[in-house]
């Protein structure tokens, strides 16, 4: 059986000129089989020179910093290597 599995993504980004952090949430949200341990990981998206540690998003000669977050203290970063940056667990639960 399959059951949903949602985490707030915890976002910040530096906004415009003057440096200061907005901080923003989201919810990812995918269907886990009951008892299969699973792992969720974000890749440093298509950003120029963007790596999971320093996400960038790239617009022409534009470009904003960025970071994802797996936690409210917007301390542990949401990667894509497994054991080390992902979020996983074992969904338990029907649904």
């Amino acid at each position: 059986m399959n059951n949903r599995f949602a985490k707030a993504m915890l976002l910040t980004a530096i906004v415009g000129f003057t440096g200061a952090a907005l901080n923003q949430t989201a919810t990812i949200s995918t269907n886990c089989t009951t008892g299969i341990p699973y792992d969720i990981g974000l890749d440093a998206g298509m950003g120029a020179g963007a790596t999971v540690t320093s996400r960038l998003m790239t617009s022409g000669a534009n470009t904003l910093a960025y970071g994802l977050y797996s936690d409210a203290a917007y301390t542990t970063n949401w990667g894509n290597t497994v054991g080390t940056d992902t979020v996983s667990g074992i969904n338990l639960y029907n649904s």
